[in-house]
Protein backbone atom coordinates (compact mmCIF):
# COMPACT_ATOMS: atom_id res chain seq x y z
CA UNK A 1 0.00 0.00 0.00
CA UNK A 2 2.75 2.25 0.74
CA UNK A 3 4.52 1.70 -2.42
CA UNK A 4 1.15 3.27 -4.12
CA UNK A 5 -0.74 -0.26 -5.07
CA UNK A 6 -4.28 -0.52 -4.59
CA UNK A 7 -4.35 -4.20 -5.11
CA UNK A 8 -3.07 -6.97 -4.32
CA UNK A 9 -2.92 -10.95 -4.89
CA UNK A 10 -1.58 -14.02 -3.31
CA UNK A 11 -1.82 -17.84 -3.00
CA UNK A 12 -4.71 -19.62 -1.59
CA UNK A 13 -3.83 -22.82 -0.32
CA UNK A 14 -1.91 -24.18 2.91
CA UNK A 15 1.49 -25.23 1.13
CA UNK A 16 3.29 -21.74 2.30
CA UNK A 17 1.85 -21.09 5.47
CA UNK A 18 5.38 -21.87 7.38
CA UNK A 19 6.82 -19.66 5.40
CA UNK A 20 3.92 -16.55 4.35
CA UNK A 21 1.14 -17.27 6.89
CA UNK A 22 -2.18 -18.37 6.85
CA UNK A 23 -3.70 -17.28 3.39
CA UNK A 24 -6.95 -16.16 5.68
CA UNK A 25 -4.50 -13.86 7.79
CA UNK A 26 -2.98 -12.60 4.67
CA UNK A 27 -6.62 -11.65 3.72
CA UNK A 28 -6.96 -9.57 6.62
CA UNK A 29 -4.02 -8.32 7.14
CA UNK A 30 -4.37 -7.05 3.31
CA UNK A 31 -7.88 -5.66 4.08
CA UNK A 32 -6.49 -3.80 7.18
CA UNK A 33 -3.58 -2.15 5.21
CA UNK A 34 -6.83 -0.67 2.62
CA UNK A 35 -5.35 -3.22 0.13
CA UNK A 36 -8.23 -4.98 -2.47
CA UNK A 37 -7.26 -8.53 -2.54
CA UNK A 38 -8.98 -9.14 -6.21
CA UNK A 39 -6.95 -12.62 -7.32
CA UNK A 40 -6.18 -15.51 -5.65
CA UNK A 41 -4.19 -18.43 -6.76
CA UNK A 42 -5.44 -21.76 -6.65
CA UNK A 43 -2.90 -24.43 -5.75
CA UNK A 44 -1.25 -26.09 -8.99
CA UNK A 45 0.80 -28.67 -6.79
CA UNK A 46 -1.69 -31.32 -8.24
CA UNK A 47 -3.10 -29.59 -11.23
CA UNK A 48 -2.99 -32.80 -12.86
CA UNK A 49 -5.41 -34.41 -11.17
CA UNK A 50 -7.91 -32.18 -12.80
CA UNK A 51 -7.77 -35.11 -15.58
CA UNK A 52 -8.36 -38.08 -13.61
CA UNK A 53 -11.64 -39.73 -12.91
CA UNK A 54 -10.68 -41.12 -8.94
CA UNK A 55 -10.31 -39.88 -5.39
CA UNK A 56 -7.77 -37.66 -6.22
CA UNK A 57 -9.81 -35.72 -9.24
CA UNK A 58 -12.90 -35.53 -6.38
CA UNK A 59 -10.66 -34.46 -3.08
CA UNK A 60 -9.42 -31.66 -6.06
CA UNK A 61 -13.13 -30.51 -7.19
CA UNK A 62 -13.84 -30.48 -3.57
CA UNK A 63 -10.35 -28.34 -2.58
CA UNK A 64 -11.73 -25.74 -5.62
CA UNK A 65 -15.32 -25.48 -4.26
CA UNK A 66 -13.99 -24.68 -0.83
CA UNK A 67 -11.73 -22.11 -2.42
CA UNK A 68 -14.15 -20.67 -4.58
CA UNK A 69 -16.69 -20.34 -1.32
CA UNK A 70 -13.88 -18.80 0.42
CA UNK A 71 -13.33 -16.45 -1.92
CA UNK A 72 -16.56 -15.50 -2.84
CA UNK A 73 -17.59 -14.57 1.02
CA UNK A 74 -14.76 -12.22 0.63
CA UNK A 75 -15.12 -10.26 -2.25
CA UNK A 76 -12.30 -12.01 -3.96
CA UNK A 77 -13.54 -11.67 -8.13
CA UNK A 78 -10.63 -13.92 -9.33
CA UNK A 79 -9.07 -17.15 -8.69
CA UNK A 80 -5.95 -18.80 -10.81
CA UNK A 81 -6.17 -22.05 -12.40
CA UNK A 82 -3.43 -24.57 -13.90
CA UNK A 83 -4.83 -26.61 -16.22
CA UNK A 84 -1.36 -29.00 -15.97
CA UNK A 85 1.12 -29.36 -13.87
CA UNK A 86 4.75 -29.66 -15.47
CA UNK A 87 5.32 -32.66 -17.76
CA UNK A 88 2.78 -35.15 -15.72
CA UNK A 89 -0.42 -34.14 -16.68
CA UNK A 90 -2.16 -36.68 -18.63
CA UNK A 91 -3.75 -35.80 -21.90
CA UNK A 92 -6.38 -33.92 -22.20
CA UNK A 93 -9.99 -35.82 -21.54
CA UNK A 94 -13.35 -36.39 -20.88
CA UNK A 95 -12.57 -37.38 -16.93
CA UNK A 96 -10.99 -33.35 -16.89
CA UNK A 97 -14.46 -31.81 -18.37
CA UNK A 98 -16.11 -33.75 -16.41
CA UNK A 99 -14.51 -32.38 -13.35
CA UNK A 100 -13.97 -28.95 -14.67
CA UNK A 101 -17.86 -28.64 -15.33
CA UNK A 102 -18.57 -29.39 -11.23
CA UNK A 103 -15.45 -27.25 -10.48
CA UNK A 104 -17.17 -24.41 -13.01
CA UNK A 105 -20.52 -24.91 -11.36
CA UNK A 106 -18.65 -23.56 -7.57
CA UNK A 107 -17.46 -20.60 -9.75
CA UNK A 108 -20.79 -19.79 -10.51
CA UNK A 109 -22.08 -20.25 -7.41
CA UNK A 110 -20.38 -18.40 -5.68
CA UNK A 111 -19.67 -15.53 -7.93
CA UNK A 112 -15.93 -16.19 -8.75
CA UNK A 113 -13.88 -16.24 -11.87
CA UNK A 114 -11.89 -19.15 -13.19
CA UNK A 115 -8.82 -17.18 -14.52
CA UNK A 116 -7.51 -20.09 -16.63
CA UNK A 117 -3.56 -19.53 -16.68
CA UNK A 118 -1.32 -20.03 -19.76
CA UNK A 119 1.23 -22.76 -18.34
CA UNK A 120 3.68 -25.30 -20.56
CA UNK A 121 1.01 -26.30 -22.76
CA UNK A 122 -1.58 -24.21 -24.82
CA UNK A 123 -3.73 -27.42 -26.25
CA UNK A 124 -5.46 -27.58 -22.38
CA UNK A 125 -6.73 -24.29 -22.34
CA UNK A 126 -8.07 -24.65 -25.93
CA UNK A 127 -9.69 -28.00 -25.05
CA UNK A 128 -11.88 -26.45 -21.86
CA UNK A 129 -12.24 -23.35 -23.61
CA UNK A 130 -13.63 -24.72 -26.75
CA UNK A 131 -16.05 -26.98 -24.10
CA UNK A 132 -16.91 -24.25 -21.86
CA UNK A 133 -18.44 -21.14 -22.32
CA UNK A 134 -19.27 -18.74 -19.30
CA UNK A 135 -18.91 -15.49 -17.93
CA UNK A 136 -17.38 -17.10 -14.83
CA UNK A 137 -13.99 -17.65 -17.29
CA UNK A 138 -11.98 -15.61 -17.65
CA UNK A 139 -7.74 -16.01 -18.30
CA UNK A 140 -4.84 -15.39 -16.19
CA UNK A 141 -1.58 -14.55 -18.64
CA UNK A 142 1.50 -15.31 -16.95
CA UNK A 143 4.29 -13.57 -18.62
CA UNK A 144 7.12 -15.78 -17.76
CA UNK A 145 5.24 -18.76 -18.86
CA UNK A 146 5.05 -17.57 -22.04
CA UNK A 147 8.65 -16.35 -21.91
CA UNK A 148 9.95 -19.68 -20.80
CA UNK A 149 7.65 -22.45 -21.89
CA UNK A 150 5.44 -20.83 -25.07
CA UNK A 151 7.66 -18.59 -26.79
CA UNK A 152 6.40 -19.06 -29.87
CA UNK A 153 3.35 -18.68 -29.18
CA UNK A 154 0.69 -15.75 -28.56
CA UNK A 155 -1.80 -16.49 -25.96
CA UNK A 156 -2.57 -13.11 -25.54
CA UNK A 157 -3.81 -13.35 -28.94
CA UNK A 158 -5.44 -15.99 -28.43
CA UNK A 159 -7.03 -15.49 -24.99
CA UNK A 160 -6.42 -11.37 -24.59
CA UNK A 161 -10.26 -11.32 -24.62
CA UNK A 162 -10.44 -13.16 -21.68
CA UNK A 163 -7.88 -11.31 -19.63
CA UNK A 164 -8.84 -10.54 -15.93
CA UNK A 165 -5.44 -10.98 -14.14
CA UNK A 166 -1.44 -10.88 -14.69
CA UNK A 167 1.50 -12.25 -13.25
Amino acid sequence: KNAGFDETMFWWGDEYEDTDGSRYKLFDTAVKLGLEVNTCHFPSTHADYLWYNDVRADSYVKQFDSACKDCGERGIKNLVLHLTRRLITPEPNEYGVANFAKMLESAEKHGVVIAIENTRFLRYNDFILQRFKSGSIGFCYDTGHNNAYTPNESPLDKYGGMLVTTH
